[in-house]
């Protein structure tokens, strides 16, 4: 498993909720707006790259949020995302191992942390993920009362790597 550059799918949802996330700043929603703007900021993105997006409100299907080439040149998902509020290692793993298994050109997984958690979070990803041979993932966390760039990591576990088992 490797960590590596951005895409350019990974840096437009990066840019779009990192823009997001700095209007947001100093606001006490609970987590169901956060949710939800997230959602639909994403939804917004997939949108404009010509996805048919399942997410905002109730029309989830397998994942919080997912993009996928509109009927008939349905190929299956684009992208899978997972957002978790809640900040205990438990609870973000449940919703990560979905993102594990799912067969899409595209992982996200948004999650809240402590500042100062980020990299041990980070990492507590990456390594929960070391059988997805061949498979892509981005992870953005935010902090509570970040005032800055969210923090981010994207990493993959290619074929023939030293984390098969």
């Amino acid at each position: 498993m490797m960590t590596v550059v951005p895409n350019s799918t990974e840096i437009a949802i990066y840019q779009e909720l990192n823009t997001l996330a700095y209007s947001l700043y100093g606001k006490r929603f609970p987590d169901s707006r956060w949710t939800a703007d997230f959602k639909k900021s994403l939804r917004a993105l997939g949108e404009r790259s010509g996805y048919v997006v399942w997410g905002e409100d109730k029309s989830e299907w397998l994942f919080d949020l997912s993009w996928a080439y509109a009927w008939p040149d349905f190929k299956g998902l684009v992208l899978a995302c997972e957002i978790e509020w809640c900040k205990n290692d438990r609870d973000q793993l449940n919703d990560f191992y979905k993102l594990t298994v799912c067969d899409c050109a595209q992982r996200a997984f948004i999650f809240q942390c402590d500042r100062g958690d980020e990299e041990r979070k980070f990492d507590l990803f990456q390594g929960a993920s070391p059988f997805a041979i061949g498979k892509r993932f981005m992870a953005i966390a935010v902090p509570p009362g970040w005032q800055q760039d969210l923090p981010f990591r994207c990493w993959d576990h290619a074929a023939g790597g030293g984390d098969q088992p």
